[in-house]
């Protein structure tokens, strides 16, 4: 095998090796309303994997934005709560990657 060969082989196999080492993610991002549309800043919001029981957390932004990313695909539950505003009733979320 001449050097130009091995090097073109050798380049083809950091590329399948990329390839292979490549995980499937994916995002969970919403926006937390009370029962009368207005959006609740400040909110804490739980990621719950129904597969692993692993939570994240994490609070909602001045819009009620919250984001949770690169998340490992699967079926979550989202909660949100925050002192003084009516608890959001849990949701289920699927993350495809």
């Amino acid at each position: 095998m001449s050097r130009k060969s091995a090097v073109f082989v050798f380049g083809l196999l950091l590329a399948a090796g990329a390839a292979w080492a490549q995980s499937i993610t994916g995002s969970v991002i919403g926006v937390v309303r009370d029962p009368s549309g207005a959006v609740v800043t400040g909110a804490e919001v739980r990621l719950t994997n129904n597969g692993t029981g692993v939570t994240q957390r994490t609070t909602t932004d001045d819009a009620g934005t919250y984001r949770f990313l690169l998340l490992p695909a699967g079926v979550y539950r989202i909660e949100s709560r925050r002192p003084g505003v009516q608890d959001v009733p849990p949701r289920r979320a699927h993350c495809r990657g």
